[in-house]
């Protein structure tokens, strides 16, 4: 039996310059990556056989072996195991507060300003209960020991809210930031 792998269902795609770039929604990364690559991680689908994709792929980067980005594609969340639960995959990351955001602060409430591309900006309001977990992100705790303090689904809906293409207000990484 060949091993099977699907495109993660938290990606967003973009082009600028001749270039594309991935965003991955649910850790708030960005890759960019050749058009042919691109269609390679799209090929996956909502689950394909590895060697048949690379199979079909062989010939089309430059000498390399497709089978070489699988590791890397996967790696990154990118491909995952058909019955991955993605959103369960995040409690050994630590979020990171995005620098490029604008906050404002009113009592116990955190209202988050953005502003992407030719997009108009937009505001995030988050309750008290959001606003005090968005407190406890100090770039040193993981979300497995914030989840212990916190309500593990709400934690989970807001830091997928956070680090989604549409805000960039968290980054997750598997290193503290004082490992940085």
């Amino acid at each position: 039996c060949m091993a099977r792998l699907r495109r993660s269902n938290n990606l967003s795609w973009f082009a600028h310059v001749g270039a594309v770039y991935l965003f991955h929604d649910l850790y708030g990364y960005l890759m960019e990556m050749s058009a042919d690559v691109a269609e390679f991680i799209l090929a996956f689908g909502d689950g394909a056989e590895v060697d048949e994709i690379t199979e079909r792929y062989a010939t089309r980067f430059d000498g390399a072996d497709p089978k070489q980005f699988i590791d890397v594609l996967s790696a990154h969340a990118i491909l995952v195991e058909p019955e991955d639960d993605e959103r369960d995959m995040i409690w050994p990351f630590v979020p990171l507060k995005g620098k490029w955001n604008v906050w404002e602060r009113r009592d116990d409430r955190l209202r988050i300003f953005t502003a992407w591309g030719e997009r108009p900006i937009t505001q995030l309001m988050l309750d008290a209960e959001e606003t005090a977990i968005w407190d406890a992100f100090d770039g040193e705790k993981r979300l497995a020991e914030l989840r212990l303090k916190f309500d593990p689904e709400k934690l989970q809906k807001l830091v997928h809210r956070l680090t989604h293409s549409d805000v960039q207000a968290l980054k997750l990484t598997m290193m503290p930031w004082s490992q940085y």
